[in-house]
């Protein structure tokens, strides 16, 4: 397989140029706003990473700058809550390009306050590496949950599992 030079690679901006973009979902899809405003809360976003590693936890830090201490007091920002992020570029046509949404986990909420405001980080991990580490089964005594149940209703998180087989006939 032949690499591309850089020469030759595709560029992902438009003449050089596009502006970058963070939205921040709830776990249902709806957009977080500023309490007062009404202003997307990725509007705010001062720096945002998101680590891919195979061998260990992809992690994902959002920090976000307001002045306004009310932000910090939502109860969207808590430990182990569901949020969805998603990133891209709009263009100075208004055309955009943008990843798909990603779920993850708030692992650590942080929140310092100076005199040029509040600045708060969430450290988030992707979901996949919290199914992971959670049980097949949790045992509770219930006679009709079985596994293709708990599969079915994404290992308690709402995100569906399949399973296919793939039978080969060697004949």
């Amino acid at each position: 397989m032949a690499k591309l030079q850089m020469s030759e690679m595709p560029s992902i901006l438009q003449h050089g140029t596009a502006t970058p973009y963070l939205a921040i979902f709830d776990g249902q899809g709806n957009p977080f706003r500023h309490p007062i405003s009404g202003v997307p809360l990725g509007a705010y976003i001062s720096k945002f990473s998101y680590k891919f590693d195979p061998k260990k936890n992809n992690e994902c830090t959002i920090t976000f700058d307001c002045g306004d201490p009310d932000v910090v007091g939502e109860d969207v920002f808590k430990e182990n809550s569901k949020i969805m992020v998603q990133w891209g570029y709009i263009y100075s046509d208004n055309s955009s390009i943008s990843s798909d949404p990603v779920v993850l986990y708030i692992r650590d909420y942080n929140v310092e306050f100076d005199d040029s405001g509040v600045h708060s980080s969430l450290i988030c991990l992707d979901i996949k590496e919290e199914i992971r580490k959670q049980f097949p089964v949790k045992p509770n005594g219930d006679e009709q949950r079985t596994l293709d149940k708990y599969l079915e209703n994404g290992c308690d998180d709402d995100i569906p599992v399949i399973i296919e087989r793939f039978d080969t006939n060697d004949d």
